[in-house]
């Protein structure tokens, strides 16, 4: 999942949650990343960069409201802290939010009803699919899957755009190996 094995072998760290050695890690990793790329956002002084927003975590989600607004809260502080003042947005479908983020999708099923349950929640905000995926996950050495009709991409992506939304297409947004191949999947993730 994009964390170093210094972290995962820590007995004390718990992942993704209010845990401290794990929060103290995301501060010093954002911070770091942010002293690179600080200059390059978009309301940089000068001329700016091309660094539209950022988004701090990815398909988030555990029912608690105090831990989403303990974790995803923390984060948050740290990008502000560090510098960062772009946007911030999540891909937690609705589930958290924590106060200043936009609240995106992901996935690629009921694109129009999604974008109405947007746009009605967050009327404000800009709807966005975040991760729409152009093909089903797959795990190294499983055989490869069929992949989703032209026809049926086409049509969920016209939704998405009918219910005034945009999109990144999976694999092109992030969260894939090299010359676009899988990685480590998790069992309890979707495909």
């Amino acid at each position: 999942g994009g964390l170093p094995a210094w972290l995962v072998e820590n007995a004390n760290v718990k992942l993704r949650t209010a845990n401290g050695p794990y929060l103290e890690a995301c501060s010093r990793f954002i911070t770091a990343l942010a002293d690179q790329v600080r200059d390059m956002q978009v309301t940089a002084p000068g001329v700016g960069g091309p660094l539209l927003l950022i988004q701090c975590e990815s398909s988030w989600t555990c029912g608690d409201d105090t831990l989403a607004e303990q974790y995803l809260g923390e984060l948050h502080r740290y990008v502000n802290e560090a510098g960062i003042d772009v946007p911030c947005v999540n891909n937690n479908n609705l589930w958290q939010s924590v106060e200043g983020d936009i609240d995106c999708w992901s996935g690629a099923h009921e694109p129009l009803s999604t974008m109405r349950q947007l746009s009605s929640v967050r009327g404000t905000q800009p709807r966005f699919v975040l991760d729409f995926p152009t093909g089903a996950q797959t795990r190294w050495g499983d055989e490869p899957t069929t992949p989703a009709e032209p026809w049926v991409l086409q049509r969920r992506l016209a939704e998405v755009l009918a219910g005034g939304g945009q999109f990144n297409l999976r694999p092109f947004c992030g969260g894939q190996l090299l010359g676009f191949s899988a990685g480590r999947l998790d069992d309890a993730m979707d495909s």
